[in-house]
């Protein structure tokens, strides 16, 4: 049985944009040599995204602090923002997480629409819901000029927005998520947790800490917990299943942690959620500077 679980304000990790901020404990994300990824003026032409409003805003350099939000559609200007830091002299990553029925469709484009009428009932559902809480979150955080820009995938399923600039989507049922990062690839996973478990699946993704988990109250949860993170993580990668995320080390009491040159964190916002970063040489020369 899948549980419902209501969206709840977040615990000590994160912060809301609009709303008192949390203390959140820094993560100290490790040097990465990538290649330089730039970020070309946002003067392409805009897709038809009903909504965005605004459309005058500049958004030229990605200049998030100084981003005029009181000219946004209300729906995007309302849009509760989940503030997560990543590390010290790194840009702050957002996340945002709504109930399925609370996911406004209306903000997919022409083309995603068109799109999805190609797909079942429940994958289009799934498909608008993601790429239209995606949109607002960009349009919230870098501006509707951004968020109007074409979204395409790669060969392996990972969003592409803008160079540099990294996104992702994730969605069940009950919950759809986003994210969205200006200093490199990100990863983003909401699970929910559903008994009863499945014994083989836990051993195969918990390892050696499957009997504990398989031998806790709150197993369902803490399973969930433990794949949410490892599919955070193969989306930052870019690589999906084929970095085989059920053999990538988590604790199932873990809050954040590292593998690869992937750091993660644990996100509460009611559902299991975990965000996984992959910085840029950009950000890290940030962080260098401190």
């Amino acid at each position: 049985m899948t549980t419902s679980t209501a969206l709840a304000l977040p615990a000590p990790g994160v912060s809301v944009v609009d709303a008192p901020a949390l203390d959140v404990p820094a993560l100290d994300v490790p040097a990465l040599d990538v290649p330089a990824l730039d970020v070309p003026a946002l003067d392409a032409p805009a897709l038809d995204a009903p909504g965005l409003g605004a459309a005058g805003l500049d958004v030229a350099g990605l200049d998030v602090a100084g981003l005029d939000v009181a000219g946004l559609n209300p729906a995007v200007r309302n849009l509760p923002v989940l503030s997560v830091p990543v590390g010290p002299g790194l840009p702050t990553a957002h996340v945002a997480v709504l109930p399925a029925h609370a996911t406004d469709t209306g903000f997919a484009t022409a083309e995603e629409r068109a799109a999805s009428e190609d797909m079942g009932p429940l994958r289009a559902n799934e498909f608008l819901r993601g790429r239209s809480l995606l949109r607002q979150l960009v349009a919230k955080v870098l501006g509707p000029r951004a968020a109007a820009r074409p979204l395409r995938t790669t060969g392996r399923g990972r969003p592409l927005l803008l160079p540099g600039v990294g996104v992702s989507i994730s969605h069940t049922d009950q919950h759809t998520a986003a994210a969205v990062w200006t200093g490199g690839e990100i990863g983003v996973d909401v699970a929910e947790p559903s008994a009863p478990l499945h014994h083989g699946l836990v051993r195969r993704c918990c390892g050696p800490h499957a009997g504990d988990v398989l031998a806790r109250s709150d197993a369902a949860d803490a399973f969930s917990r433990v794949w949410a993170v490892q599919e955070a993580c193969v989306k930052a990668t870019g690589m999906g299943l084929a970095d085989l995320p059920w053999r990538i080390p988590v604790h199932p009491d873990a809050r954040e942690g590292r593998w690869r040159r992937v750091r993660w964190r644990l996100v509460d916002v009611g559902p299991p959620c975990a965000l996984a970063v992959r910085p840029g040489p950009t950000a890290h020369r940030h962080e260098e500077a401190r």
